[in-house]
């Protein structure tokens, strides 16, 4: 059934968020999720008609894990708001922008009918600049590197599916340059 379907998304992002229809269109329209793993670093592609999602004290626990991730916005509505209400930060997407998240932080917003590139960094792999880069948390990256690192992400997507195991250390150590020179 459809309440199937979206109850087999919410548990598979789990320890990432929690997610809430936020229309009779995130019941009945599927999602498409596929993540490759090149090492220290994950890429994930995510079509999804949409909801609502928190990311609390308690998501934070479960996830275990110390990460940033990028959010490239390829199609669909994308509004995250982090912090409390009164001092809250909010980032909306558009088409080919990147948005910088960490998975430490809380947060809460809405996507609609959205079409995304995910890549998951690990803190440990910038740790000595962890401070600086995650002031850098809940906001759009704009310059003309993030430019450039937008369009190589996209790039690197229409290659993932043809990639060999073995390619996967080089273009893991590429992936870490462009984000080495963009944040």
């Amino acid at each position: 059934s459809s309440q199937d379907r979206f109850d087999a998304w919410r548990e598979k992002l789990r320890d990432v968020a929690d997610l809430e229809p936020n229309s009779a269109k995130s019941l009945t329209r599927p999602v498409e999720l596929a993540t490759w793993d090149l090492g220290a670093i994950a890429v994930c592609q995510e079509k999804n008609p949409g909801a609502k999602f928190k990311r609390d004290s308690q998501a934070i626990r479960r996830a275990l894990a110390d990460h940033w991730y990028l959010y490239l916005l390829k199609s669909g509505s994308n509004c995250t708001i982090a912090g409390d209400r009164k001092a809250a930060g909010n980032a909306s997407e558009r088409f080919g922008q990147i948005g910088f998240y960490s998975l430490g932080q809380a947060c809460h917003g809405e996507m609609n009918d959205i079409e995304t590139l995910m890549v998951f960094i690990p803190r440990d792999l910038f740790a000595k600049d962890a401070a600086a880069i995650d002031k850098l948390n809940n906001s759009i990256l704009q310059s003309p590197l993030a430019s450039l690192l937008s369009d190589y992400l996209l790039a690197l997507e229409r290659q993932l599916t043809h990639v060999k195991q073995d390619d996967a250390p080089g273009i893991a150590k590429a992936t870490e340059a462009m984000l080495s020179a963009c944040l």
